[in-house]
């Protein structure tokens, strides 16, 4: 019973860290910006950290950037949209 009851507890916070990009809203309205300042702006306002090499070149690329209400996918289709970059979202869930 206690193992059952741990399970169900662990199981319900796996869950609920899983779907916190689902309902993390961003809201940005950035010009001229390059794609780090993006990336800083989004960590800044929300719990999303992003991980990449200094060496990748599409950085330093400028973009303008309005997002209101967007999740977190829909933002980096946005800043990626015609650049050949591969991403994932990551879930992490904290206990």
């Amino acid at each position: 019973m206690k193992i059952t009851l741990l399970l169900t507890c662990l199981l319900t916070l796996s869950v609920s860290g899983s779907v916190y990009s689902q309902n993390t809203l961003l809201n940005l309205d950035l010009k001229d910006k390059t794609v780090r300042d993006v990336l800083k702006s989004i960590e800044k306002q929300s719990s999303f950290r992003f991980f990449y090499n200094d060496e990748f070149t599409d950085l330093n690329r400028s973009i303008t950037l309005t997002a209101d209400d967007k999740t977190i996918e829909d933002v980096l289709a946005i800043v990626f949209n015609k650049a050949d970059v591969t991403y994932k979202v990551l879930e992490i869930t904290w206990w």
